[in-house]
């Protein structure tokens, strides 16, 4: 499934799993040339230091373009895929907060106080019996949103490909 059609010769598609890799290599990058500009903008003068005026205007380069690829990758989630990411999230939030459940019942080993006496509205059958039902459906969430990964493709400008305009 292709999201846009584009018959310029200056764009390519690829697949969201494709684009997605490329969103976070470009995140890299920023943050790299982040750095760059922090460490070094202000400095002994005549010192060796990287262009930090050329890794600035890469990193206003680099911003723009994420701008463009976040704005496809949300274009290419509207409705039901939207939906499963929510669904996913969620139920990864629930089965952290399961996982971590204190489900002591009866007597908790090493109390102090030996009259101390637990009860567990949730026990640990049923907690595990939660996980792994979870686990079955954040599993099932995962195939269905990497198979439309995979299957679902946008245009994106060949340029794109590049990770910076100069070298810094």
């Amino acid at each position: 499934m292709s999201i846009d059609n584009s018959s310029n010769s200056n764009m390519k598609a690829i697949s969201l799993a494709q684009l997605m890799k490329l969103k976070n290599r470009y995140e890299e990058r920023i943050l790299e040339c982040r750095q760059i500009v922090n460490t070094f903008n202000s400095t002994v003068a005549g010192s060796d230091t990287p262009n930090v005026r050329t890794a600035f205007e890469n990193h206003l380069l680099l911003t723009k373009r994420l701008i463009v690829l976040k704005t496809k990758l949300d274009e290419a989630n509207r409705g039901f895929q939207r939906q499963r990411l929510f669904e996913i999230s969620e139920k990864k939030g629930l089965l952290l907060w399961m996982k971590g459940l204190d489900t002591t019942h009866g007597k908790k080993p090493f109390a102090t106080n030996d009259d101390a006496y637990y009860k567990a509205e949730i026990r640990l059958e049923e907690k595990t019996q939660i996980c792994s039902k979870l686990d079955d459906e954040i599993f099932r969430l995962q195939e269905e949103i990497d198979t439309f990964n995979a299957s679902t493709s946008v245009w994106v400008p060949t340029e794109f490909d590049s990770l910076t305009a100069t070298t810094v």
